[in-house]
């Protein structure tokens, strides 16, 4: 009998036991803090990335110019009649 009171008693106190405990409350904001945190420093990092992104295009099409204008570039050494190279062994 003194059993079941002690259950009924225990089973009540949680029936009317409503809301969060300090400790459920803090691990929550640490929690969210710590997410917030790793999303600040992910945005910090695209940022980064986008900025240097944009300065490989540019020297991509710095790169693409200056080889464009080498090559529209008459070259002796590109000719069709070059001299026999004179190291080159005669058995080949």
């Amino acid at each position: 009998m003194r059993h079941a009171r002690l259950l009924a008693r225990g089973a009540r106190r949680l029936r009317t036991r409503r809301g969060l405990t300090l400790i459920e409350v803090m691990i929550a904001i640490i929690v969210m803090a710590v997410g917030i945190m790793g999303l600040a420093g992910t945005a910090s990092y695209v940022t980064q990335q986008m900025g240097g992104g944009n300065m490989q295009t540019i020297a991509a099409g710095m790169a693409t110019k200056v080889a464009d204008s080498l090559s529209a570039r008459r070259c002796p050494a590109r000719s069709t009649h070059l001299p026999r190279n004179r190291f080159r062994s005669s058995s080949l």
